[in-house]
């Protein structure tokens, strides 16, 4: 018997050693819940019901997050990759600052953890805990183990708050914060650079509904709702946001998934603020392949939705010129027009900007863009374009020098003008990490933080920046920008063939965005492929006639690092004629 027991024991001992393993924990709480209860229980309640189906469960749904305790007031949350778990506190945090009721703390860690008994234990559970005890309100707390993890895109957000003794914890743990720290608050864009703003089109996605109540269709619906509000949240010309209970004046979303046994599907809806139905699809699929059909249903309702908003924007933008357009209206238009690269689409794109700062000349979101656009229009070769607002540029730079903690992108802007005009590197090294700190998820952010990169000649973390956001930014205007500048940086990195797919990846969109060209030619040229290399040098003349080595150095202000060189090089491989000194 005695050997029976043993043997049981070691057996129950070798099981739960087998369930034990490596995952990052979230621990998040509502602060001030019992008081809240006291005070107004119908209210809290009704505040809680709100977070976890606008905001927590989509979020951690969305991130492939799994919710493995919920206390009521709490959660314990076990997630795949630090990266995911600290993206999703981070916006989770950000979208719970618009709320009055509800403040949360989070803590992070990766470590063992095992689950028993429908529970969770281990050193990932404990530490986690005690970082969400440490955290102050509306902050997340890291362990140094976690931010090791992270890569630039994501670490510019956290302060370094020393090295901490917890609770029951047997070493110290280095902690790092995000929020209210030692260091001060920062001041953060969550999302949509521009979700604050009035006057822009809006739209309520309401939370994917079903009738189903098995666990798995539930955590389906949730992921559903956070990639909706993912990717429609990269359109700066659209404010977007998770709403069950939508406002007159938005359009709306509204989907709702069905669940047969196995079968599924998908019934979506746009729909105009007075009710008109601007677009309705449906869309099948399974639930053994749910992972892979919610990626491609996600994209393609979100596409859509997009594709009706525009259409209905454009449709009533048309019959105006930019003199009856207001000033958001004519930013709009811009937004909307720069998709293509191409010249009519910079130059439309610059005119619309001008317009609305015209118009409006407190607006700093267009003064951010014009700059942007302005030394875009510049790294293509369309110098005409560069001379006739020349002048303009210089009062925007000026302008925008007076409103640098307005946004992000303007402090951005002013770095990459500063780096473009006089070559200053630690200007623009310092702009990209102060805007990734105070918007890490908005698009245009940590796009051209990511060309701020590669202009400086730093490829890796450009090529950090450009894969970040690569799913959202098929929904925003700059697919071709993100894929020339991945594909630049690639080139840089020496990574040629990465760096031919991207670049071919931006040319289905536009074969007018001349970088696109320059960059396939110089890999191609690298890897020997001499008669690629001659046919995209050749695109590259017919757009921009007599391009030379030195040309691109001058519209550039490249950074001379290898990475550049080896660009130029490619170049020159390719037949580029060197140019006058």
């Amino acid at each position: 018997m005695d050997a029976q027991f043993g043997f049981a024991k070691v057996l129950q001992s070798w099981e739960i050693e087998m369930t034990r393993h490596l995952a990052a924990i979230l621990a998040a709480d509502v602060v001030g819940y019992s008081a809240m209860m006291g005070a107004d229980q119908e209210g809290t309640l009704a505040a809680l019901r709100s977070l976890r189906s606008e905001v927590f469960s989509p979020t951690v749904a969305g991130h492939r997050g799994k919710v493995v305790k919920s206390m009521g007031d709490g959660w314990l949350v076990e997630f795949g990759s630090s990266a995911d778990a600290v993206t999703c506190a981070m916006q989770v945090q950000d979208r719970v600052a618009g709320q009055e009721k509800i403040r949360l703390r989070i803590g992070i860690h990766i470590g063992d953890i095992v689950h028993e008994d429908e529970d969770v234990f281990g050193d990932g559970v404990n530490v986690a805990a005690r970082l969400e005890a440490l955290a102050d309100p509306g902050t997340v707390a890291i362990s140094d183990a976690v931010f090791g993890s992270l890569d630039g895109t994501l670490q510019p957000s956290f302060d370094d708050l020393g090295t901490r003794e917890l609770k029951n914890i047997s070493r110290p743990i280095q902690v790092w914060g995000r929020g209210k720290s030692a260091s001060g608050s920062a001041d953060r864009v969550s999302g949509n650079a521009l979700s604050s703003q009035t006057g822009f089109p809006q739209l309520a996605v309401l939370p994917v509904s079903s009738s189903d109540v098995r666990e798995e269709i539930s955590e389906l619906a949730s992921a559903l709702t956070a990639d909706f509000a993912n990717f429609l949240g990269g359109a700066r010309w659209l404010k977007s946001r998770v709403q069950e209970v939508p406002s007159p004046s938005a359009n709306v979303l509204e989907t709702v998934l069905r669940a047969r046994g196995d079968r599924l599907r998908l019934e979506a809806r746009v729909l105009a603020p007075d009710g008109a139905q601007l677009w309705t699809g449906k869309y099948d699929g399974s639930l053994a392949d749910s992972f892979d059909w919610q990626d491609e249903v996600g994209s393609a309702i979100a596409s859509e939705t997009l594709t009706a908003l525009l259409d209905h924007e454009r449709a009533r933008l048309a019959g105006k010129t930019l003199d009856e357009m207001s000033a958001k209206e004519c930013y709009v238009s811009g937004l909307m027009s720069v998709e293509l690269v191409d010249w009519d689409a910079m130059s439309n794109a610059l005119e619309c900007l001008a317009a609305a700062i015209e118009k409006d000349p407190s607006f700093t979101e267009a003064y951010s863009d014009a700059i942007v656009y302005y030394f875009a229009a510049s790294s293509i070769g369309y110098a005409d374009l560069v001379e006739f607002y020349g002048e303009r540029f210089g009062q925007w730079m000026a302008a925008a020098g007076a409103h640098i903690q307005a946004s992000p992108m303007i402090e951005l802007a002013l770095g990459i003008g500063m780096f473009r005009s006089a070559g200053d590197v630690t200007a623009l090294r310092r702009a990209i990490r102060s805007a990734l700190r105070r918007a890490p998820f908005t698009i245009e952010v940590v796009l051209f933080s990511g060309w701020g990169h590669a202009w400086m000649g730093e490829p890796e973390p450009a090529i950090d920046c450009f894969r970040q956001n690569d799913r959202a930014i098929r929904f925003s205007p700059f697919v071709a920008a993100a894929a020339a500048g991945l594909s630049f940086a690639l080139l840089q990195a020496g990574k040629d063939e990465e760096a031919i797919l991207e670049a071919k990846r931006g040319l289905e969109l536009t074969t007018e965005f001349s970088t696109l060209h320059r960059v396939i030619a110089s890999a191609s040229a690298h890897l020997g492929r001499m008669e690629e290399a001659y046919d995209a040098l050749r695109e590259n003349e017919r757009i921009n006639p007599g391009d030379t080595i030195q040309m691109g150095w001058k519209r550039n202000a490249f950074a001379d690092t290898p990475g550049t060189r080896r660009y130029y090089e490619g170049l020159r491989l390719a037949g580029m004629p060197e140019g006058d000194e």
